[in-house]
């Protein structure tokens, strides 16, 4: 059972991730890339950072918690928490194609690396993936689509069964669909008790307890993507200059964000923001990233902070990263 992430109906191109999950991810810069896979010379490539697909908690035995409902995609089709994070690896190294069409002529790169990482979602915590995609120069008319944000990405499973999220039937083919996924008749919703938001009826892809149930395979750069948080979020000029990046030591990062902090008159609150980014050894790519995302949705970037720290700490936040830029020259 073949699934894809492009939506077949609805203009939902081009979205943002949940604004919940904009200062949640781990930082991992691809500091362990394999260039292998490629057909080419890393220089002959432009690396791009892509948020390609959430995940949805399961309630047992088979219920979408309502509060994560809103991860399920366009296609009402969904992974669990437990089974992406088991799964995710697959797609490192996969080719990348235009629109999931599957040919030599289509193709337009690999997946040099895929990244998981959590996410607060209403409350409630969900996995997401992050893709390195590296695209070779010659395609000048998809690299414009990137640039200009036009394109998306969706994702290819091969999955072995998947579960009715409302009466827990196992489907394997057509003749196994119950009368609440069949053609149709996904994404009609229901109440559970307990909750006072509506779960929805949906195709949960392959299961948690069984690793062997989903395989990813590809993905594609599409117009209409099937999840609503599919979006580039970073475009490197070359994995040459990736490579560069990536080879900031852990000590010049902890100065930089030093002269932040007395910049900012020793405040708590971006001391804690100092600490936290500083966790990992290899930070440009995250701040990068953070930058672009208030850059392209700068309201949704602050509404998703004020939801989670406040509006203070959304204000200092926000100098602490005007000053990071200005260092950075982004």
């Amino acid at each position: 059972m073949i699934k894809y992430a492009k939506a077949q109906l609805g203009d939902v191109f081009n979205k943002l991730t949940t604004s919940s999950g904009l200062v949640s991810r781990t930082g991992h810069k691809y500091a362990d890339v394999d260039f292998s896979c490629l057909d080419d010379t890393p220089e002959n490539y432009i690396g791009i950072q892509v948020t390609a697909m959430p995940s949805v908690d399961i309630l047992p035995p088979h219920f979408i918690n309502p509060k994560t409902a809103n991860l399920v995609n366009n296609n009402y089709d969904c992974w669990e928490k437990g089974l992406l994070k088991g799964t995710y690896t697959t797609l490192k190294g996969c080719p990348s194609y235009m629109e999931h069409n599957h040919t030599k002529e289509s193709q337009r790169g690999y997946i040099l690396d895929a990244v998981l990482y959590p996410v607060i979602n209403d409350g409630v915590e969900v996995y997401y993936v992050d893709e390195l995609i590296a695209v070779h120069k010659s395609f000048s008319d998809l690299l414009q689509r990137i640039n200009d944000r036009s394109i998306a990405v969706s994702i290819g499973a091969d999955v072995k069964y998947s579960i009715c999220s409302r009466c827990g039937q196992i489907i394997r083919d057509d003749s196994d669909y119950c009368e609440h996924v069949s053609m149709g008749k996904k994404g009609n919703q229901f109440n559970l008790k307990g909750y006072n938001k509506p779960t929805v009826a949906s195709e949960i892809c392959g299961h948690r307890d069984d690793p062997d149930s989903n395989r990813f395979f590809e993905t594609s750069w599409v117009v209409v993507p099937a999840f609503r948080s599919a979006a580039i979020q970073h475009i490197f000029g070359s994995l040459t200059k990736l490579s560069s990046v990536l080879s900031k030591e852990h000590s010049d990062i902890q100065k930089l964000f030093g002269k932040v902090k007395v910049a900012s008159g020793n405040s708590m609150n971006i001391q804690r923001l100092s600490l936290k980014l500083c966790s990992s050894p290899k930070l440009a790519s995250s701040l990068l990233f953070m930058s672009d995302i208030r850059k392209m949705n700068p309201i949704g970037f602050n509404l998703g902070l004020e939801s989670l720290v406040g509006s203070y700490e959304t204000k200092q936040i926000n100098e602490a990263l005007t000053m990071v830029e200005g260092l950075l020259k982004v």
